[in-house]
């Protein structure tokens, strides 16, 4: 192709991880090196196949998913659902919606994994954003996408909305290309994404249906016009497989502002809505996994190399104290050279997750992410570092001083709850141990424990900045409390 001119593409099909082309030195075929699967595949010349591409409706208003496009009011059996924590979309703001077509489908539970969906199910995401940041009387309607579950994965189409720079009413929206777009905008450029893009990240190892899950629906929510946890009112309405049971009991995702909890909770939830959707075992993106049921050490973040080579020797994903040499921050704010990331669906760096992010390789991210590096650390090969011995004398082993994160040679006292009795209300202050699950049971006999039915009882790791307690009603005549505390 000369300098200057232009050419067609003509889409032939949908492969993601494509990273490399190459010639078959046999007999010249079209070699493709897929890096997500670790394969490598042969572009072949088959018959024509007269339903690819697949037809889809020409406008939004021809999907008939939304009764009054005016105010995307849906059709019946559409739902509205909020999540936790957004992904982050260049400044915009999204609304999203859920449809089952055939009313006994189920969608597969799970707490931890991606939930699992029936044939034929739809999610349309909606992005609005402010042409002025800041001004909210810029906002216009950017695009609506749908993302369909069918028998082969998932699939995704996308719709520009007309008029979004000159001012006029925004009255339908129309479908996009194969192969996208890209919109130039007063404060940016706008990616709309082409069908294949949409299943880099919405792959069958994330699950398709990236924020439909555990983590981004355990919030209150409403659905059929009943209000409550949105987790209680999927199963009480039939359209999960199994109870979740109580959700207090369940994870969730935390925002970047919810300050009373660690900056290490913060970041990986963060990491987890932004990112493990590739960067997870069988979704290609590399060598750690930013799932967020994960100990920290099981994610391959700290102290660890990238899959790929850094540009300036030292370079590590994350290292504790340093984050001009932390190579995820710094493909994150495109700093040092490193380009931006995520690689699609973003031209924009997001300011809050950058900080938030270097705020915890500051001021609370550790190199001491397992038992054995703390020993290390500590005790070199010195035989005293074993994890039931007790070199200061004080009433933790060295297992232990590794939870409560003290020093094993200065004989800390033990970390054991304290409480007060007021009204008939009994409050325990709640430590607060950066990377530790800390879980208040109560037992009646010393004999039988459970969770203590206190709200905020939930294990996350709390800010020291912010001191917390819990309190609850005291319950029986007799009671004891313990903390029961384990790796994040």
């Amino acid at each position: 192709m000369q300098r200057g001119s232009t050419n067609t593409v003509e889409r032939l099909g949908t492969q993601t991880g494509i990273v490399s082309f190459t010639a078959d030195p046999s007999n010249g075929d079209v070699l493709i090196l897929n890096r997500n699967t670790g394969s490598i595949l042969r572009l072949v010349q088959t018959e024509a196949n007269t339903t690819f591409p697949p037809t889809f409706p020409p406008t939004l208003s021809a999907t008939r998913f939304f009764a009054d496009l005016t105010d995307l009011t849906p059709n019946p059996g559409a739902h509205f659902y909020h999540v936790n924590l957004r992904f982050w979309s260049d400044k915009a703001e999204k609304s999203r919606w859920f449809l089952i077509n055939n009313p006994t489908d189920l969608v597969g539970y799970s707490r931890d994994n991606p939930w699992t969906f029936p044939n034929g199910m739809i999610w349309v995401k909606h992005f609005d954003l402010e042409l002025t940041p800041g001004n909210p009387a810029t906002k216009r309607r950017i695009e609506t996408r749908f993302m369909i579950k069918n028998a082969a994965g998932s699939y995704g189409v996308t719709y520009q909305w007309n008029n979004i720079t000159n001012g006029q009413p925004q009255t339908e929206a129309t479908l996009v290309g194969p192969n996208g777009a890209d919109i130039v905008l007063p404060q940016q450029t706008w990616h709309l994404p082409g069908r294949g893009e949409c299943n880099t990240c919405h792959n069958p190892t994330a699950g398709h249906a990236l924020s439909f899950n555990t983590l981004q629906l355990n919030r209150s929510g409403t659905l059929v016009s009943q209000t409550g946890n949105f987790l209680t009112l999927l199963d009480g309405n039939g359209y999960l497989n199994q109870s979740p049971g109580l959700t207090t009991d369940l994870p969730r995702h935390i925002r970047p502002n919810e300050t009373a909890y660690s900056l290490e909770a913060r970041v990986r939830s963060y990491l987890a809505v932004n990112c493990s959707y590739c960067h997870q075992p069988g979704a290609g993106g590399g060598n750690w996994d930013g799932r967020h049921h994960l100990t920290l050490d099981q994610t391959k973040l700290v102290n660890q190399a990238s899959v790929d080579a850094p540009l300036a020797a030292g370079d590590l994903l994350i290292i504790p104290g340093n984050v001009n040499k932390s190579i995820i921050h710094n493909r994150m704010a495109a700093a040092n050279g490193y380009t931006l990331m995520p690689p699609l669906g973003s031209n924009v760096i997001d300011p809050e997750g950058v900080q938030l992010l270097a705020n915890w390789i500051d001021n609370e991210a550790s190199s001491l992410t397992n038992y054995d590096k703390w020993r290390t650390f500590y005790f070199g090969s010195n035989p005293l570092g074993a994890p039931g011995l007790n070199p200061d004398g004080d009433s933790a082993t060295n297992r232990q001083e590794y939870l409560f994160l003290t020093d094993p040679f200065k004989g800390t006292k033990s970390l054991q709850p304290s409480l007060t009795l007021t009204g008939g209300q009994v409050t325990i202050p709640l430590p607060a141990l950066s990377g530790r699950k800390v879980i208040v049971e109560h037992s009646s006999d010393l004999t039988l424990w459970e969770k203590w039915n206190a709200p905020g009882n939930d294990g996350i790791p709390r800010n020291p900045a912010t001191p917390f307690s819990l309190t609850a009603p005291a319950g029986a005549a007799k009671g004891f409390f313990r903390f029961n505390v384990s790796e994040n």
